[in-house]
């Protein structure tokens, strides 16, 4: 499975979990559960843009473009989910997860540097309020360490997920629950084990422009139909 199958896999995933926002009419146990899986494979890739990318502050400058070029779509989807404008868009989650990578990279051994700094990028998704979070910028660095690392990696972003719910005050032991944890942690997980490190059909800016060009679409359909 290339990077072009695991990207669409994921725009497909996201979409399903962004339509209930703007016609809950449609909303159902599959859209929510299947639209979990969107973010962990959109986080795994952007460990993977890290190790093939051939211009690091180009690959931050195009994340920071698409995430300003976000900003306005965005509050489509936060007007409708009642948060008040106060999300800070999925690129900036991005955008620290990959700071992130890049602090454990560039300093190697050196813990006393690298660590603290992997841990600020953490610290900064929850203050900052970046879409996901903590959670997400931490996925994102644990997708890229855990590489090849099968049952680790697993076990891993499932404590993850459980921690993101706990902190998000959901009751565990419920059985929908149960299995939108199964949906954020595992199921995501075993895709990226198929990842056979190719690019795929190359359509270099497809994937950036779908995050907010979808929240146009549904903000147009959702304006004609009401």
């Amino acid at each position: 499975m290339d990077a072009f199958t695991i990207k669409f896999i994921a725009i497909i995933c996201m979409t399903l979990d962004h339509v209930k926002w703007f016609f809950p009419n449609l909303v159902n146990p599959y859209t929510m559960y299947f639209g979990r899986v969107a973010f962990p494979l959109f986080a795994f890739m952007i460990g993977e843009g890290y190790r093939h990318t051939k211009n690091l502050p180009k690959y931050f400058l195009r994340l920071t473009v698409w995430g300003l070029i976000s900003v306005v779509p965005f509050f489509f989807i936060e007007e409708k989910i009642g948060q008040g404008y106060k999300t800070v868009n999925i690129y900036a989650t991005l955008i620290l997860g990959l700071l992130a990578i890049t602090a454990f990279d560039k300093f190697g051994k050196k813990y006393y540097l690298s660590i603290p700094l992997v841990a600020l990028a953490i610290y900064l998704g929850h203050l900052i309020k970046v879409d996901y979070g903590w959670y997400g910028v931490a996925l994102v660095f644990a997708f890229y360490v855990l590489k090849d690392k099968k049952v680790l990696s697993i076990i891993i972003i499932f404590i993850l997920g459980i921690l993101r719910m706990m902190t998000s005050d959901v009751d565990l032991k419920s059985p929908v629950m149960i299995t939108y944890l199964i949906f954020m942690t595992i199921v995501p997980t075993i895709v990226t084990f198929f990842y056979n490190g190719e690019r795929g059909l190359k359509i270099k800016h497809l994937f950036y422009a779908f995050y907010p060009l979808h929240f146009c679409i549904l903000e147009i359909l959702y304006r004609i139909i009401n």
